[in-house]
């Protein structure tokens, strides 16, 4: 019953469209680079469900080029920097806990939920993401 209300809790906060920026005012080259190859601009990773759960978000610049991030038929992981350990996207009865489209909306929130069992990452460890081929790396949690 506990899960049940931790998944419907997330969903509710996902597809509300709640939203955070990141604090930084100056963008590191290879965010620089992932807006221009990959179309989207990361907003941040942070701890969500008391820390069980990681809110992985990013906004859309160029549709085009972000569309192959939205497919559902490509893998999203998360990666935790000082172990190695590959956290996955929770799946649920009612599908995985990502947003997927067959086409972007330019300037809008995309949200990907990535499993954090035990709350085993803190705040200001840092994570990468990784969709399919995409890849942002030194990602620090909120």
């Amino acid at each position: 019953m506990v899960k049940i209300a931790l998944i419907m809790l997330c969903a509710v906060y996902i597809f509300t469209g709640c939203n955070f920026e990141q604090k930084s005012k100056k963008q590191p080259s290879a965010m620089v680079n992932i807006e221009q190859e990959w179309g989207v601009r990361i907003v941040g990773i942070r701890r969500i469900a008391n820390g069980h759960m990681l809110d992985f978000r990013y906004k859309v610049i160029e549709p085009a080029k972000a569309e192959k991030l939205l497919s559902p038929g490509i893998t999203a992981y998360l990666v935790h920097e000082p172990t190695g350990l590959k956290l996955p996207v929770p799946e649920t009865k009612f599908g995985k806990l990502r947003q997927t489209a067959r086409k972007a909306d330019a300037n809008k929130q995309y949200t990907i939920v990535f499993a954090n069992h035990g709350a085993f990452i803190k705040h200001g460890e840092k994570v990468s993401v990784v969709i399919g081929d995409f890849k942002a790396e030194h990602l620090i949690v909120e």
